[in-house]
């Protein structure tokens, strides 16, 4: 979304954010994490893999460990997860 249209739509979009809440990355299954925009169904394997492989994640930067995801989209989706 370019500025201009920004400065347009803001006026009519009020974002409340107590209504975001986190996905903890412990426990949500590959369903639930896959729904997430930021997640997809190919990332959310790869993070219930990698949990059952090394045990729970300490802190959501273990997920900088899994293979092939590109930190740029990690870094979009850890404001929305937890461990």
């Amino acid at each position: 979304m370019d500025s201009i249209t920004f400065e347009v739509v803001q006026r009519y979009v009020t974002l409340e954010r107590s209504l975001a809440h986190q996905i903890s990355i412990n426990q949500a299954d590959v369903e639930v994490l896959s729904n997430h925009p930021y997640v997809g169904w190919s990332l959310a394997k790869r993070i219930v893999a990698y949990r059952r492989q090394h045990g729970p994640y300490p802190s959501t930067n273990e997920l900088f460990q899994i293979l092939g995801t590109d930190s740029s989209q990690w870094l979009k989706a850890l404001p929305y997860l937890k461990p």
